[in-house]
């Protein structure tokens, strides 16, 4: 994830960034009828458990195979609170999504509200 000035992840509406795309082709959520976001129809895109695992274009150079330039970002699942769930889609890929319909502001608010809970993980740290 890209950073702010502060050092945590970024708040954007991009896949470097803390947030999702909503618009275009590669828009990571579908609202419903009542333009909320609900469970089952997209989130922010994670890779559980082994960096290694994420794609290229998203994976930091130095964690080896990688493409990106942005710093690679940590948070356990009990950080997302009550609010938010990760739903595992395939293999080591997931998405953050809402517990409950929500419209995407009050989504929005709430991945940002973890921010501060995101750990830096630098070279070497990977597997701690």
């Amino acid at each position: 994830m890209r950073v702010a000035t502060d050092g945590r992840p970024l708040v954007a509406r991009s896949a470097r960034a803390l947030g999702v795309r909503v618009e275009g082709p590669h828009a990571d959520i579908a609202l419903d009828a009542a333009d909320r976001l609900v469970p089952g129809r997209g989130g922010m895109s994670v890779t559980v458990d082994d960096p290694t695992l994420m794609p290229p274009a998203r994976r930091p150079k130095w964690l080896g195979h990688g493409l990106s330039e942005d710093p690679l970002f940590r948070l356990e699942t009990t950080g997302l609170g009550k609010d938010l769930t990760v739903r595992i889609d395939r293999g080591a890929h997931g998405l953050v999504e809402p517990a409950a319909p929500r419209p995407l502001e009050q989504f929005e608010g709430l991945l940002a509200a973890t921010r501060e809970r995101w750990r830096r993980i630098r070279p070497g740290e990977e597997s701690e």
